[in-house]
């Protein structure tokens, strides 16, 4: 008798851990499935706020269940959605890193470079269509070829391409921050649209490695389960 009770008391326990980790298994499943269409929808682009208020839900519901350490996780995950919403277009979606260099290769870079070429003390279409004259009887340097001491807006362009070029958008951000005056007007959209894609990217970086967490704490605790 005493046996059967403990054989029974076994499969009791068996059966409870093997719900807990299908609950488990689910929350995580819903978890990375609210996180992979937030980050299908960033880089389609299209309107992204149903998913990030999907994935907002998602993570919610499973705190509810699953206790403190998946509370601290929706909380990670919340502050990377805040970061996302507050900190990109509200309408339109963010462009993708694709859109954005061909942007600055079809329009922003020659623009910048005309505008660079207009007299600081001229206004009016007059001064537009000199700096468009001047940018076109003249060629943007190679970033290979400038030195680092070299400063003004025709280098800064420059080594702005190269970046774009390459991907880093952090590095081209960067240099484009520096430039004043009209130059700075003309790509200042792009330059918007290019810090949103680096909030989104950063955003998605941290949900996604949230969600690898969840799945490794969910396999070691099965590992932990089995051994006992």
């Amino acid at each position: 008798m005493d046996q059967l009770r403990g054989r029974v008391a076994a499969l009791a326990k068996s059966a409870r851990r093997a719900g807990e980790y299908e609950r488990s298994s689910r929350r995580t499943h819903h978890v990375a499935a609210a996180a992979a269409a937030l980050g299908r929808a960033l880089e389609e682009p299209r309107e992204f706020r149903d998913e990030a208020a999907a994935l907002r839900r998602a993570v919610e519901r499973a705190g509810e269940e699953a206790g403190e350490a998946m509370r601290e996780t929706g909380g990670v995950v919340a502050d990377a959605l805040d970061a996302l919403e507050q900190r990109t277009p509200a309408r339109g979606g963010v462009e993708t890193l694709a859109r954005l260099q061909e942007r600055w290769e079809a329009k922003v870079a020659r623009a910048g470079k005309e505008a660079a070429h207009v007299p600081a003390e001229r206004v009016g279409a007059g001064a537009w269509l000199y700096g468009r004259v001047a940018a076109a009887a003249s060629m943007m340097p190679s970033p290979a070829m400038l030195g680092e001491e070299e400063r003004g807006a025709i280098p800064t362009l420059a080594r702005a391409t190269g970046f774009v070029k390459r991907g880093d958008l952090e590095e081209a951000v960067k240099q484009l921050d520096t430039l004043e005056g009209h130059v700075k007007f003309v790509v200042q959209d792009w330059l918007e649209a290019a810090r949103a894609r680096l909030v989104a990217d950063r955003a998605m970086g941290v949900i996604q490695m949230q969600c690898a967490m969840m799945n490794h704490n969910m396999g070691t605790a099965s590992e932990t389960d089995a051994t006992k």
